[in-house]
């Protein structure tokens, strides 16, 4: 009867080890790499967006990313004070503002049937600061998308002009 127990209190624990490990601190320790190796090579700066057009196959930067949309995307420190982000969007086709924590988890999701028009104007802070949305950690990611549904380099370059658009400044 002993040998069961401590079997069981064994397997509990493992388990509840590897589900810290794979749940609470892996994701963190990913994150921290990328953005210490993304920031720290000097192709980023922190809450500054950056464009990527339709990937193809020779993208590495995004696991398997959807080759029908851009994206913009910033890592966000809202440590100092809030921030603010602007910017316009096509009114004829599919677009998404999305938020996440260091852990990839998202806590903010919207699309563009959700906002009252073509822009995006989001405040972004943490507790204790006025703004439209609330983050529960001082940094994280925001990634936005934009459908392309033609190959067209010309319309490839007019909806690049809409991410273009887009700004992150503090409040």
């Amino acid at each position: 009867m002993k040998r069961i127990a401590m079997f069981l209190g064994l397997t509990a624990l493992l388990s509840t080890g590897f589900y810290y490990l794979t749940i609470q601190y892996l994701p963190n320790y990913i994150y921290h790499k990328f953005y210490t190796k993304v920031v720290n090579s000097g192709d980023r700066k922190v809450n500054e967006f950056t464009m990527t057009m339709a990937p193809d196959e020779t993208s590495r930067l995004v696991v398997k990313p959807n080759p029908d949309f851009a994206y913009a995307s910033a890592f966000f420190d809202v440590s100092d004070r809030p921030i603010r982000i602007t910017g316009d969007m096509p009114d004829s086709t599919y677009w998404s503002v999305a938020m996440y924590y260091p852990n990839t988890i998202n806590f903010f999701v919207k699309n563009d049937l959700q906002f009252d028009s073509s822009s995006v104007d989001i405040s972004l802070g943490t507790q204790g600061q006025n703004t439209d949305v609330v983050a529960k950690t001082d940094k994280g990611f925001i990634l936005i998308r934009l459908l392309i549904a033609e190959r067209d380099e010309y319309i490839q370059q007019h909806m690049l002009s809409y991410l273009e658009s887009l700004t992150i400044t503090y409040l």
